[in-house]
């Protein structure tokens, strides 16, 4: 395999994660977003890291998952951020083997039991990015 390409985006997409009830609605806003072109047989490196603040005064379990044209490639997987904590940061590698071109994104999600209309955890602005490393397959000539 030979690298073939190194994509970075460092401008975040959604400013804020919507916290929702535990048991009500969810959404998932795209915080990084990168379209790679893919030949066939191609392996793919995604890296990423994101930090949230939690601004009230009760838990967050705030998650985020890395997909490509809506295919799970790493699931979501929520943690809490306390009002002690204030601030978390989250880091993500995962290898993938698209079929070809594609769009990978990072997102999240927020839930309290104690939440408010409105209120939303704040993504920080550069303090994160998403990559992609593209590694071609050997050709023989």
């Amino acid at each position: 395999m030979n690298l073939q390409q190194v994509l970075t985006d460092r401008n975040i997409d959604a400013q804020s994660i919507p916290i929702f009830k535990t048991t009500g609605e969810s959404s998932f806003p795209d915080m990084y977003s990168i379209y790679v072109v893919a030949p066939p047989g191609s392996a793919v490196l995604i890296t990423a890291q994101v930090e949230v603040t939690n601004p009230y005064d009760y838990n967050v379990g705030c998650g985020f998952r890395i997909i490509r044209d809506n295919i799970t490639v790493l699931p979501a997987a929520m943690m809490n951020i306390t009002p002690a904590e204030h601030h978390t940061v989250r880091n993500f590698v995962v290898w993938d083997l698209p079929t070809g071109n594609t769009t990978y994104r990072l997102d999240g999600y927020a839930a309290a039991s104690k939440v408010q209309s409105g209120h939303a955890l704040k993504v920080e602005e550069g303090c994160g990015l998403m990559q992609v490393a593209v590694f071609a397959p050997d050709v023989l000539a």
